[in-house]
């Protein structure tokens, strides 16, 4: 009596957890998940905003160092009017994912579990926050310890070529720096 009370109620978990959506579910599920993940990047970009000068100097900061321990003068250029202007921007929309990054793997993972049975979802709740928390590491790591031997290296590697004069441009630099550091984030 006991074990066929027990087959049961196994059956009918398994048979609660195997209810399948429909496509219009599964679409309004993925619309919800959107909307939470575009407001919290919403909130988090305007936090970027306001602190996005900070971020250009910690994100540029490993060449700043390699440039110092050189002994060169630490100059970007500005190729364009508006390249000031656009790398503040980039910068603040990258500060605001960064911040946002926790909360957007969260939705993502939230969306996944949706169509995972029970153990599975107990799973992705320890993955979402490791994933966020390996994701910064990497790029801090990069920021911290791998850049400023990167552009040191870069920077007085000698190509033979006596009249090639280095002037990194703000934007490029920028760039390099920011795509790096995601290879990084990504990697770890």
């Amino acid at each position: 009596m006991k074990v066929e009370l027990l087959m049961a109620q196994t059956i009918k978990e398994r048979q609660d957890e195997l209810k399948s959506m429909s496509l219009g579910d599964h679409l309004e599920e993925l619309r919800s998940r959107l909307i939470l993940a575009l407001a919290g990047f919403l909130l988090a970009a305007i936090i970027g905003f306001v602190f996005g000068k900070r971020f250009l100097h910690f994100v540029l900061s490993p060449y700043e160092t390699a440039m110092t321990k050189a002994g060169t003068a630490f100059y970007l250029q500005s190729m364009t009017i508006s390249e000031n202007f656009l790398t503040y921007v980039k910068g603040s929309l990258v500060l605001g994912i960064l911040i946002s990054s926790p909360w957007l793997f969260y939705q993502i993972w939230a969306f996944v579990a949706a169509g995972l049975y029970r153990h599975e979802r107990k799973f992705v709740r320890v993955v979402a926050p490791a994933s966020s928390t390996l994701f910064v590491t990497g790029v801090m790591f990069f920021l911290l310890f791998i850049a400023p031997i990167v552009f040191k290296f870069l920077m007085l590697f000698d190509n033979g070529l006596d009249y090639v004069i280095y002037q990194p441009s703000l934007m490029n630099t920028f760039n390099s720096i920011l795509v790096l550091a995601l290879v990084f984030g990504l990697a770890f």
